[in-house]
């Protein structure tokens, strides 16, 4: 086996968490990307939700420092109606694990591109708790770009700046 693929792997098998929940039946494969040589994480059905999770060790921060959250996405069959965005969850409840996300999980941000009948954008959700109302507001994009629906990898990025002002890029 190759030394990239073992490191892969055992990143795999001690960070990432596999959902169990039967909304996220999916069957994840790690192989290698049709007519390419590297390997990646493959969604192996169509029609089917996906989910793994992984935890951080301590809770991101918004203070100094812009965040970046940024991945790499190949649809190699294109995408007919389906999402293939991160979701970062809320702090979990005490005694929640990885394992245990399902569509209904609570997040703060959402973040990639969807397709599905009229929908075709690249959603960047911001969820928060007013802290005197306790109300959960979304905050969408007024103006969302337009997910780029070819058989290439593409980068998508995500720049949010502690003072609120956010940029989207794809392929920059």
């Amino acid at each position: 086996m190759d030394l990239s693929i073992q490191a892969f792997m055992l990143l795999f098998l001690y960070t990432i968490f596999l959902s169990f929940s039967l909304s996220l039946s999916g069957v994840w494969k790690h192989e290698k990307s049709e007519g390419h040589e590297d390997y990646g994480l493959v969604a192996s059905e169509k029609a089917r939700k996906y989910g793994i999770a992984t935890l951080f060790d301590e809770p991101v921060e918004f203070i100094e420092e812009p965040v970046v959250l940024q991945y790499e996405l190949r649809l190699q069959n294109g995408i007919e109606c389906g999402g293939s965005y991160l979701k970062f969850l809320q702090t979990p409840p005490e005694g929640w694990s990885a394992d245990q996300l399902d569509n209904e999980a609570p997040y703060s941000i959402m973040f990639g591109p969807d397709k599905c009948g009229s929908t075709n954008k690249v959603h960047f959700i911001f969820r928060h708790k007013h802290p005197k109302t306790g109300e959960v507001k979304e905050h969408h994009l007024k103006f969302p770009p337009s997910p780029i629906n070819d058989k290439l990898t593409h980068v998508y990025t995500a720049i949010i700046h502690p003072n609120n002002t956010l940029r989207i890029l794809i392929d920059g």
